[in-house]
């Protein structure tokens, strides 16, 4: 069958529900807020891995010690532990536009005193530990509210597609991010990554205020009550669809999802190599997220199917980089 040219269109009542099979991958990008939040987004996700990029980096300038470089991605990654759950209450229950606005410009302002302290030389451990946690819990608070406008701007039948395409776009911000960041790094300094992150949000900030109450599918509000994130722990534990998933990436986030601290101690101290290295270490990592992501896409195994194999996958390519003697091997691994 052929695609469904669902056409030009500035309200998201004019695109109706349409087999998915029948319409093209990038047709939610037709829909002009979904287009412009897209764009936006791309630009801050880039925005984004270039700070952690940036952030682990300097670092390694700062100390030399593996402990504090692991605590910065310990400080990144704690809000999620803690407030993931909190935040997509908070989500359910608030105006998803002006907590949008709040947590991005929150987190503008954090990426922006960094990056100045970072310029004027007065940035250090403890510093940089505390703005990176404040960062992460604006980035906590953020994710809920954002995944849940995709729904809101994208008719049923689209739908699929626009999920789709939040994952290119992400993966193809954690590809682009690492590498611009060495190149950024190297010309200009490690303050200016942050201050281009900074910058970054404000594309976000400025599509949010194109959104209009028109734009967004009118989906039943969720209304509050006590218990609701107990009901969704529930729901996840009941559900193998869910449980499996969230399992897996447990025990692959606790135990060897270290990449953060791992390879900018690489690229310093194994290989003795300065900040492009590092970066090329995230950007090959991206690209080999996008090109999995766009594998599993194409894929009919079922998902414990897939997650199992995969897993394994990691953990062999895992080890072969811990025992490789040099960067031209560790790179494609």
């Amino acid at each position: 069958m052929g695609e469904v040219d669902v056409g030009e269109v500035g309200d998201v009542d004019e695109v109706r529900e349409v087999a998915a099979s029948t319409v093209s991958p990038w047709a939610p990008l037709r829909i002009k807020i979904f287009r412009a939040l897209w764009i936006a987004g791309l630009a801050s996700n880039v925005g984004t891995y270039m700070h952690t990029t940036g952030a682990a980096w300097l670092m390694t300038t700062l100390t030399r010690s593996p402990t504090s470089i692991s605590l910065l991605q310990t400080v990144w990654a704690a809000p999620g532990f803690l407030l993931a759950l909190f935040a997509g209450a908070l989500a359910d229950i608030v105006d998803r536009r002006k907590l949008l606005l709040v947590t991005q410009g929150s987190m503008a302002a954090i990426a922006a005193v960094i990056g100045v302290l970072t310029v004027t030389g007065e940035i250090a451990v403890w510093s940089l530990l505390l703005l990176t946690f404040l960062l992460s819990i604006g980035g906590t608070l953020n994710m809920p509210p954002w995944s849940a406008l995709t729904p809101e701007l994208v008719p049923p039948g689209l739908l699929p597609q626009g999920i789709a395409l939040n994952s290119i776009e992400m993966n193809i911000a954690q590809s682009v991010g690492p590498a611009v960041a060495g190149l950024v790094i190297a010309t200009l300094g490690t303050g200016a990554v942050f201050l281009v992150n900074a910058v970054s949000f404000l594309a976000v900030i400025g599509a949010l205020q194109l959104m209009e109450s028109k734009d967004l599918r009118q989906l039943e509000p969720v209304a509050r009550r006590a218990g609701q994130i107990r009901e969704g722990m529930r729901y996840a534990a009941r559900d193998p669809e869910v449980r499996f998933p969230l399992a897996a990436m447990a025990v692959i986030g606790t135990l060897a999802l270290n990449n953060q601290v791992t390879t900018p101690l690489l690229a310093r101290i194994t290989f003795h190599a300065g900040p492009a290295l590092f970066a090329a270490f995230g950007a090959v990592g991206g690209l080999g997220a996008l090109l999995g992501a766009l594998t599993a896409a194409g894929r009919r195994q079922a998902t414990t199917v897939l997650i199992g194999r995969a897993a394994l996958g990691f953990g062999a390519l895992t080890l072969g980089v811990s025992l490789s003697p040099w960067p031209g091997l560790a790179l494609p691994l």
